[in-house]
């Protein structure tokens, strides 16, 4: 699972629930009501494990999921 959880994450897709405030605050002086991660809006959790949530994110520029 380590593997996946690693691809995963380099796709910017596995975000942990302790860093999303924290890079949320560091992005814009204002967090909006959509959670985002730098070109990145989180739309869903797909799954959920001790230690971390997976998320699904869009690309803001591309769209691309």
């Amino acid at each position: 699972h380590a593997s996946l959880a690693a691809s995963r994450s380099e796709k910017g897709t596995s975000v942990s629930s302790r860093s999303l405030g924290a890079r949320c605050r560091n992005s814009m002086p204002s967090c909006p009501d959509d959670p985002h991660i730098g070109n990145y809006r989180l739309l869903k959790t797909i799954g959920k494990g001790n230690f971390a949530k997976v998320k699904l994110a869009r690309h803001v520029l591309t769209g691309r999921e």
